[in-house]
């Protein structure tokens, strides 16, 4: 429970920041996290190695947490 209530803050506050990625950030960030598409997968249909489609997710994720 207590999860997914920080998961659903956590939602909120990436809709306040999302102004500040590009399309393709906000893509990788829409579909891991809100269509909850595992990294090899979205790696896969974006051609991508896993292990680059992970490092840019959390560069996304730095970038959010100092605008946060």
């Amino acid at each position: 429970m207590e999860d997914a209530a920080i998961r659903d803050v956590m939602l909120e506050k990436l809709n306040g920041a999302q102004h500040m990625l590009t399309e393709k950030e906000l893509g990788i960030i829409y579909f891991l996290f809100y269509m909850e598409i595992s990294e090899t997968q979205l790696a896969e249909k974006m051609g991508l190695a896993r292990t680059t489609l992970q490092s840019q997710k959390y560069r996304i994720l730095e970038t959010l947490k100092d605008m946060l």
